[in-house]
């Protein structure tokens, strides 16, 4: 978790098992009374321990603090 005071933003970053979590996230954030945005900046997939697919992910978020 990154904020940033001075833009009222926050970005997350993490891992998922799949999408559905990603996408799950996102709407829980877009719910939130203290949040105006919520964007999905960047995904990728990659493979953890050789056997675990995941997708990686950063969020930003607008309207905080």
């Amino acid at each position: 978790i990154k904020p940033s005071y001075r833009d009222k933003k926050i970005r997350i970053s993490g891992v998922a098992k799949n999408l559905a979590s990603i996408t799950d996230l996102v709407e829980n954030l877009k719910e939130s009374k203290y949040i105006k945005n919520s964007f999905l900046l960047r995904q990728d997939i990659e493979v953890i321990n050789k056997r675990h697919p995941a997708i990686s992910f950063e969020i930003e978020t607008e309207g905080v603090f």
